[in-house]
């Protein structure tokens, strides 16, 4: 910023012969004085300070040769003049004419102006920046509170396959399975790729393959069953893109142990396949001898026969229907089981 807006346009002029005893009072009370020459044009600026350390009896013989300052001048470079000459207000000119006065004490004002307010502006931008800062806190806080209290392994992996975050759950799993903890900025390969106790090596052949798809904006989703060191679990794992100001920086994978509930599935299946095979016997094996049954006693002469055996064949017949019911309901309740 300029000194424009400081010059004092309007001051107080003394001849340059005048004596000071006269303009004495006067110059305490302006602060300072344009002395001009017999034609009017200004030669200097006379302070109470040029009186002090002059003690002559004439305005000229006091007057202290000082620079000049220009309207652009800034005001950092104006101060550092008047610091460099030891005087309290300069002489503005602009193309050879004074235009006016500029005083040290209006600057510093200003400037102390400025840095109060620029303090009080900084002051309220740490508070709000700690305020934020404590809201991101907490945000974190409360995160990793919900994911460790997550029953599913979770990782947040860069596309160097170094950790950038896990939880709880997951530094417990890797301790079990590998014997060592989770570290961020480790990569992640490490953990298995030279670790024979676990077959097929999940978290290597399975998760780059699909860790890779994930950096490319696919999510993945897979349920595996794999071998551990004493048993074998089901496993669904969970690849999916993180983006930060729409670019990707990682990828995050969610690993929960669906064992109780895939083994439970598998055995409905397997009752389900059961039921389908029962259903197929009953409707090809059991239910032809009924049918047969049931066409000979249709095809019997019954005039021939006794009154018994006529009962008996009867009895026959209602029990080889009933039997026959009995078969189709069994089908019919198995497709519907199956549908």
């Amino acid at each position: 910023m300029t000194i424009a807006r400081f010059i004092q346009h309007q001051y107080e002029v003394v001849p340059a012969y005048s004596g000071t005893r006269a303009i004495k009072d006067h110059l305490v009370q302006q602060a300072a004085l344009v002395v001009q020459d017999e034609n009017e044009q200004p030669i200097g600026v006379l302070t109470p300070q040029d009186v002090v350390q002059h003690y002559h009896t004439l305005v000229i013989d006091c007057l202290t040769v000082r620079p000049s300052l220009s309207p652009d001048c800034g005001i950092e470079e104006a101060l550092r003049v008047m610091q460099e000459t030891h005087t309290e207000v300069l002489a503005v000119m602009e193309e050879g004419a004074l235009t006016g006065l500029i005083y040290k004490n209006d600057l510093l004002t200003y400037v102390t102006d400025q840095n109060k307010s620029l303090e009080g502006e900084v002051t309220k931008q740490v508070t709000e920046l700690q305020a934020i800062h404590k809201e991101l806190v907490l945000s974190r806080q409360i995160l990793q509170a919900v994911l460790d209290s997550t029953q599913s392994t979770v990782i947040l992996v860069a596309p160097d396959y170094s950790i950038l975050f896990f939880n709880k759950k997951a530094g417990d799993e890797s301790q079990a399975l590998y014997g060592r903890a989770l570290q961020t900025g480790m990569n992640i390969l490490d953990y298995t790729l030279h670790d024979g106790r676990v077959a097929g090596r999940y978290l290597f052949d399975a998760f780059k393959n699909d860790f890779d798809r994930a950096l490319t904006g696919e999510s993945v989703v897979t349920e595996r069953k794999v071998q551990l060191p004493d048993t074998s679990r089901w496993l669904r794992a969970e690849y999916a893109p993180v983006y930060y100001q729409e670019r990707i920086i990682g990828a995050t994978l969610t690993v929960t142990d669906i064992d109780e509930r895939k083994r439970h599935l598998l055995q409905i299946e397997r009752q389900n396949e059961l039921l389908k095979h029962i259903s197929w016997v009953q409707s090809h094996y059991t239910r032809q001898p009924v049918a047969t049954i049931l066409g000979l006693t249709s095809i019997i002469e019954k005039s021939t026969l006794s009154e018994e055996n006529i009962r008996i064949i009867s009895m026959l017949e209602a029990t080889a229907q009933k039997l026959d019911e009995v078969i189709r309901n069994t089908v019919l309740t198995a497709n519907s089981l199956e549908e």
